[in-house]
């Protein structure tokens, strides 16, 4: 069933951070949304957790993670109460939820990828730029950012004469977690809470032990095999439906499993479109129902997932009108921006789909393309740039604006979102 919702520079050396050396110090502390409410995440170096100082009252955290061979640092957890005005962890003060959600940032598939023939400069900031973007995107201070999967990508060893990546460690570790995902983040990670969704990358036998030990939002880390529990975010007219699609194959229907994600995805609560007091729903996955695509060969493909497209269908609805009440899917998974748009099918007949999957991984494609697809049968306008990037939403008296920001924080993509309606540009 589903969960109860929740109102409310990479260095060429790879250096320790210096405050590692300092036992019960947090090395990262952040909060996140969970379905049980606002949670405070802080790794750190030694077993035993600090306190939160919660509006001058010690809240003590709990370990959610010991260390380990691994993992030599312990994870500490505990929640904010509801209407908490400010969060102190050893001097760092925390983001909480706002009270009016104005600003969001969007970013997805950031990690550094080393695996096998496939290598990146993970010591180059302009080959991988994550770092870069995340202080652009903190001076832009929004309320909430939403990362749609994919943060781990140093699976294998960076090959010897590779100066771009020589002395990256690799696998599913500490320090190739504090390297692709933590350090880089960190200022962005202060600036405002987070909601976090699973990708592929963090599956079972690639990334799943720094996932389900950092950033999971359940209580306590789930042990492989297991898929992240669906829950949802409610604050200020806005639902946030969080399902996990790291398993979900790319190109293939498996019957076994399709009644699985039917149950993730029919449990969705359609009330966006209805509830006058609800503006919109969005769901944040990893994986897009319904995409268009650029392949390294700048050949133009459909991207639908047919598990997640049947999935959809099985909906007690006719398919004249698929996943009612939802109003935008954020997804990423492919690495680059594109937005699709099906409202020229008479009444909307299907959700807006933007894919945020260029946020420093190696991209699919440097092209730009726009028009009209069939896709899954339903006629999409479509626009997709293949640069680095990160997307901003802006709220507006109807509906947000959003642009797409490159690695020197130019606007590369204008767009305008409103219920299931997303128009974009690319700025010439």
């Amino acid at each position: 069933m589903w969960l109860a919702g929740v109102t409310i520079s990479a260095t060429v050396a790879f250096p320790q951070p210096p405050h590692l050396s300092v036992p019960g110090q947090p090395t990262h502390a952040w909060t996140e949304f969970t379905s049980e409410g606002v949670s405070v995440r802080a790794i750190i170096n030694g077993p035993d957790c600090p306190s939160v100082s919660v509006d001058g009252e010690s809240i003590p955290m709990a370990v959610r993670a010991k260390s380990s061979a691994e993992f030599p640092v312990t994870t500490c957890q505990t929640l904010i109460p509801s209407g908490a005005k400010s969060a102190v962890v050893n001097g760092q003060t925390l983001a909480l939820a706002p009270r009016k959600l104005r600003r969001i940032v969007v970013i997805g598939d950031t990690g550094c990828r080393l695996k096998g023939a496939e290598v990146q400069d993970c010591n180059d900031p302009k080959i991988w730029p994550f770092a870069t973007m995340i202080r652009n995107a903190a001076a832009k201070h929004p309320d909430l950012v939403i990362h749609v999967g994919d943060y781990y990508y140093r699976e294998t060893s960076c090959p010897e004469q590779r100066p771009g990546c020589n002395g990256s460690p690799h696998g599913d570790l500490w320090d190739s977690w504090r390297l692709d995902f933590f350090d880089p983040a960190s200022s962005l990670l202060a600036a405002a809470p987070w909601i976090f969704a699973r990708g592929n990358h963090e599956q079972c036998g690639r990334g799943s032990s720094g996932w389900f030990r950092f950033l999971d939002a359940a209580s306590a880390p789930l042990t492989c095999p297991a898929t992240s529990a669906p829950f949802a975010v409610h604050f200020d007219r806005l639902q946030l439906d969080v399902i996990d699609t790291a398993d979900v194959v790319d190109k293939q229907l498996s019957i076994d499993r399709l009644a699985f994600y039917q149950k993730q995805i029919s449990a969705i609560p359609a009330n966006a479109s209805v509830n006058k007091k609800q503006e919109a729903t969005w769901v944040i996955t990893h994986k897009p129902l319904w995409g268009y695509e650029l392949t390294r060969a700048g050949q133009s493909m459909i991207a639908q997932n047919p598990m997640l497209a049947a999935a959809a269908e099985m909906m007690d609805t006719p398919r004249s009108v698929q996943l009612p009440g939802v109003d935008l899917l954020l997804a990423g998974h492919i690495h680059l921006f594109g937005a699709l748009d099906f409202s020229s099918n008479q009444a909307s007949l299907r959700p807006a789909q933007l894919i945020v999957g260029d946020s420093g991984t190696a991209l699919d494609s440097a092209d730009v393309r726009s028009g009209e697809e069939t896709i899954d049968g339903l006629l999409a306008k479509y626009v997709v740039k293949g640069n680095f990037g990160y997307f901003v939403l802006d709220r507006k008296k109807k509906g947000w604006t959003g642009i797409l920001y490159s690695t020197e924080d130019a606007p590369l993509v204008r767009c305008t979102y409103h219920q299931r309606q997303i128009e974009c540009q690319a700025v010439e």
